[in-house]
């Protein structure tokens, strides 16, 4: 059964109108909500730099985002400069490399094949990146985070998208620790 319900010829072509729209998947995936609000235009511009949202609004695999707004990227040190396309870091605990730091804080908050769908079991998650981020109440928490004032970040209720969820998270994003095994 066709989706097309009518047809005219027009000046400059043919209209088709139609009872069903095609969803492209740059809206309507976990990319939907990043590409769409530009309070994450900084998280769009790092996962474009690190050729991600490809994979991302593939609708073959299940994704969770815990989405990063602009203001959370400033909050722990990371600034994007515009006119020179490169990230600048401003907190030593993220170590000297903008491009390595910005790498690492995405990848942990992109959960890749888990749709993660209830965030207030106790689950420890590993993420893109390789790295495991711990869910427990609808809080969440990486290793990085255990050296910062504020251990929990909290995620909101999630978005359902067609190929996972997306989740904010406040205060600031999860982080990654720069210290050895074993130290404090």
């Amino acid at each position: 059964e066709s989706d097309v319900i009518e047809k005219r010829f027009a000046s400059n072509g043919v209209f088709y109108g139609v009872n069903n729209i095609q969803k492209s998947d740059a809206f309507y995936t976990v990319m939907g909500e990043i590409s769409l609000n530009p309070e994450y235009s900084l998280m769009l511009q790092a996962i474009k730099n690190l050729e991600l949202h490809f994979i991302i609004m593939n609708n073959k695999f299940s994704f969770t985002v815990f989405l990063i707004s602009n203001d959370e990227f400033e909050s722990i040190g990371l600034t994007y400069d515009a006119d020179r396309n490169s990230w600048n870091i401003e907190n030593p605990e993220l170590g000297t490399n903008a491009a390595v730091a910005i790498s690492r804080i995405i990848n942990l908050h992109v959960v890749f094949g888990n749709a993660i769908t209830d965030i207030t079991t106790n689950n420890i998650v590993e993420t893109y990146g390789g790295e495991y981020i711990r869910i427990s109440n609808g809080r969440i928490w990486a290793a990085g985070n255990r050296f910062r004032d504020n251990v929990y970040q909290y995620a909101t209720d999630g978005k359902e998208a067609s190929n996972g969820y997306t989740y904010e998270v406040k205060p600031e994003p999860m982080v990654f620790s720069t210290k050895n095994i074993g130290d404090d």
